[in-house]
């Protein structure tokens, strides 16, 4: 019964996502990718789909079907792509794209990596066996130039991932430090 609740307590904690689409916009922005590439694919597929039916080919080549299945594969990666666009975050203050990684560690590492988050002693992270597989992560977002950074401790409970620490902030050098403990 303890486990159960525990769990439960755990699932409630918002992801990094969510906490961002909650922050104020003077700090972070929420986007989606540009429409142009998916808008010029379309197009591109509409083109090919009336060049074909323009042009007089021979009965037995191959190019008609071709190019008709060709103009049809565009058009619907164009649509799709444009109807399932990605949202980005913008930090507001310099204007750059948050960029979400993960670093992968061992889940016998649990405790040391959620005491190391709270602690903020960063340069602990290199001694961490790092592992191939995702049973426990730390998810991120952060800048390109590091002045700002989104953490977040996850591990895999059998069927589903659960979220281990709530989303902690970093600036400045804390988001730095962090960063370049996370090279490793």
């Amino acid at each position: 019964m303890l486990t159960q609740t525990f769990y439960i307590k755990m699932e409630n904690k918002e992801s990094i996502e969510q906490a961002l689409d909650k922050m104020n916009i003077n700090i972070i922005k929420k986007q989606k990718v540009s429409p142009l590439q998916s808008v010029s694919i379309f197009t591109s597929g509409i083109v090919l789909l009336i060049v074909n039916s323009m042009m007089n080919f021979d009965s037995q080549s191959i190019f008609p079907p071709m190019l008709i299945l060709l103009s049809f594969a565009l058009t619907l990666w164009g649509l799709l792509s444009f109807i399932f666009r990605k949202k980005i975050y913008v930090n507001n203050m310099d204007n750059q794209k948050l960029v979400a990684k993960e670093a992968l560690f061992d889940v016998k590492e649990r405790e040391k990596l959620v005491r190391i988050m709270a602690t903020q002693n960063y340069p602990e992270l290199k001694n961490l066996i790092i592992s191939n597989h995702d049973g426990l992560k730390l998810r991120y977002f952060a800048t390109k130039d590091a002045s700002l950074c989104f953490s977040q401790v996850i591990a895999y409970v059998p069927y589903e991932f659960v979220r281990i620490t709530d989303v902690q902030t970093h600036a400045g050098d804390d988001a730095q430090n962090l960063i370049k403990s996370l090279k490793l």
